[in-house]
């Protein structure tokens, strides 16, 4: 199944796109990708610095940044 996600390093926002076009965009692997969505990965960004990646899954009325939307439609 391929979503559509937001990635954000600490608070502020990087991008939007499917999980390839991300991929690609931050240059990651797919095994990458899947660990900055875990909840550990997340959990723990809280307790040390606020600058970690993070990957959010996003509803198709969640996504709000057309302008950095890795997407071409």
């Amino acid at each position: 199944m391929n979503g559509f996600y937001a990635v954000y390093k600490g608070d502020k926002f990087i991008c939007e796109g499917t999980r390839d076009e991300i991929c690609d965009f931050l240059n990651i692997k797919v095994a990458t990708f899947n660990y900055y969505r875990t909840k550990h990965w997340i959990v723990n960004r809280d307790r040390g610095t606020n600058n970690r990646i993070v990957i959010l899954r996003l509803d198709k009325e969640d996504r709000m940044h057309p302008e950095c939307n890795l997407h071409d439609n």
